[in-house]
């Protein structure tokens, strides 16, 4: 790359042409105002990076916040529903086991390591109807209904259920 000191140089050198000297300075005004705009665009892209790495950072933070918010929340359920004497089934709307308390591993004497994931009619060995598929299709609360099931000792149990729908904010 010529410096403006080397080009004076060269020109005086040369014999140019008053022609050819003002097509030569008006390139030169030409590729330093080029120049010129190229750098200003770079300062501008430069800046708006800038500016979107620190609204990235900011969202970044925030949701490493709700992350732990969440991580706290269910660490606070899965405490409560540990505590809770009575067994807690909690079924999707595929019929999978999502949710298995304590309480119901020593009722019905299965592991919630083993029965999670699972399909509740092949896992839960129960003798009479259960309606969680109504509770599913018309989303209504059912109180207080007993059923005949086996546990994994084999002992016949009589046990009193109800079952309602849980929504997300969503309503879904």
């Amino acid at each position: 790359m010529m410096t403006e000191d080397k080009m004076i140089e060269e020109v005086e050198k040369k014999s140019y042409s008053k022609n050819e000297l003002d097509k030569l300075t008006a390139e030169f005004m030409n590729f330093q105002e080029t120049t010129n705009k190229l750098v200003q665009a770079y300062n501008i892209l430069q800046k708006k990076f800038e500016e979107v790495n620190m609204k990235l950072s900011e969202k970044n933070k925030a949701l490493e916040k709700s992350l732990i918010e969440i991580d706290s929340m269910k660490n606070y359920t899965e405490s409560i529903l540990l505590s809770i004497s009575s067994g807690v089934v909690a079924i999707d709307l595929e019929g999978e086991i999502t949710t298995f308390n304590k309480a119901a591993e020593i009722i019905l004497g299965l592991s919630s390591e083993d029965i999670i994931g699972k399909k509740y009619k092949d896992t839960i060995n129960y003798h009479n109807e259960i309606n969680l598929e109504k509770v599913i299709r018309t989303q209504e609360s059912i109180f207080y209904h007993e059923i005949e099931i086996t546990n994994s000792q084999n002992e016949e149990l009589t046990i009193e259920y109800s079952a309602s729908p849980v929504f997300d904010s969503e309503n879904n």
